[in-house]
């Protein structure tokens, strides 16, 4: 695939919209290293690239349509960016991709706003991913530059507002019964993330991950009083509330020596939900994107489990091995007419194949390299 490909056009498009031309990316120069094994991790990073670069041109498409949602389309954005920052080399390169989100973020939030005015109906739901990319590119574009520290904190404080306003909105909307649970949990864990400064004490992250588990009870108590479902879900709500619960549990750990275990427990938690996502997927219940989810939170939690010292060889193998199961399931699903597989879920389950099997093969370049120096 050619880096070509990363240079980006595309429009804003709306009824009665002017379009909107979106920045420019233009890629830092190629690693030095040479050897087989890093042209390989290379080549890989090129076509991840292209597969975003596809992506998003996709979810523009379904967008202009009416057929995505703005968090369906800054997704796709988001793993450009992605893709993009792990082929510079330079801070000026990476700096270049948090602003195309912060102006991809606007023009969205602009367009947002102006249909929200004409159809008041709408509500504002849509334009909290938006306000969330913007403040997310912010702070780590100041942190990038090594801005004075208090506009470092002005923006941690605006991405920490947005967090809240968008869990705020969408418990609301669960307790409604107008979304999944899985929303306001993952506006929790952004708001977790947000308030994690690394600059903190102790006490302050303590504080931020207790907070996270209150608001994790909140959800299981609105879940609680809603209605049975007519339909039992793909996957359980107290499955995805126990599995927050794991994730955070080393976070407030009074003793340092427990860390390892709830971490095992939470990477055994999340082997047992792996295999549940598969064959909910496999059997067509389970759309790809929440699958994906799943499968990105696996792989983090078997990453907390390896040892200073160890090389995860087995781990990212295995990795690229359910992720290619999965992504041959999606084409047949797709191929049998399935209701929730469209070429958008091809391009998203390359896209992250790709991403497992970069970190594959940079593993065995630095491998090769190490064994070469002795």
């Amino acid at each position: 695939m050619t880096l070509l490909l990363l240079v980006l056009s595309g429009w804003i498009q709306g009824p009665a919209e002017a379009p909107r031309p979106e920045p420019a990316l233009v890629p830092s120069a190629p690693p030095a290293e040479k050897g087989k094994d890093f042209r390989a991790a290379t080549i890989l990073l090129e076509d991840r690239l292209a597969v975003a670069h596809r992506g998003r041109e996709e979810a523009q498409k379904r967008y202009s349509q009416g057929l995505c949602s703005t968090a369906e389309l800054l997704r796709w954005d988001r793993r450009l960016v992605a893709a993009y920052l792990d082929t510079c080399q330079r801070n000026e390169d990476r700096g270049k991709g948090w602003e195309y989100l912060m102006e991809r973020a606007t023009a969205v939030r602009d367009f947002e706003k102006r249909r929200k005015e004409a159809k008041p109906e709408l509500g504002g739901s849509e334009l909290f991913e938006a306000d969330y990319c913007i403040a997310l590119a912010k702070l780590q574009l100041f942190e990038l530059q090594k801005a004075d520290p208090s506009r470092v904190g002005e923006a941690r404080k605006t991405l920490i507002a947005v967090c809240r306003d968008g869990y705020t909105d969408r418990l609301t909307a669960f307790r409604k019964g107008e979304c999944l649970i899985s929303e306001p949990l993952l506006w929790s864990k952004r708001w977790f993330h947000a308030e994690w400064d690394p600059s903190a004490s102790v006490v302050s992250h303590r504080r931020a991950a207790k907070s996270h588990l209150d608001r994790i009870n909140e959800v299981e108590t609105a879940w609680k009083r809603l209605p049975a479902p007519d339909k039992k879900p793909a996957i359980d709500p107290a499955d995805e509330l126990a599995c927050r619960r794991a994730e955070i549990a080393a976070y407030l750990a009074n003793d340092p020596q427990q860390i390892p275990g709830l971490f095992a427990d939470y990477a055994e938690r999340m082997r047992r939900m792996r295999d549940v996502v598969l064959t909910a997927s496999r059997e067509d219940r389970l759309a790809i994107e929440p699958a994906l989810d799943w499968l990105d939170r696996w792989f983090d939690a078997e990453m907390l489990t390896l040892k200073p010292d160890a090389e995860p060889d087995r781990l990212f193998t295995h990795a690229v091995l359910v992720h290619r199961e999965l992504e041959l399931d999606a084409r047949r699903r797709l191929d049998e007419g399935s209701r929730f597989v469209g070429e958008a879920d091809l391009l998203a389950v390359a896209y992250a194949r790709l991403g497992v099997e970069i970190r594959l093969s940079q593993l065995r370049a630095r491998q090769t390299a190490d064994r070469g120096k002795k």
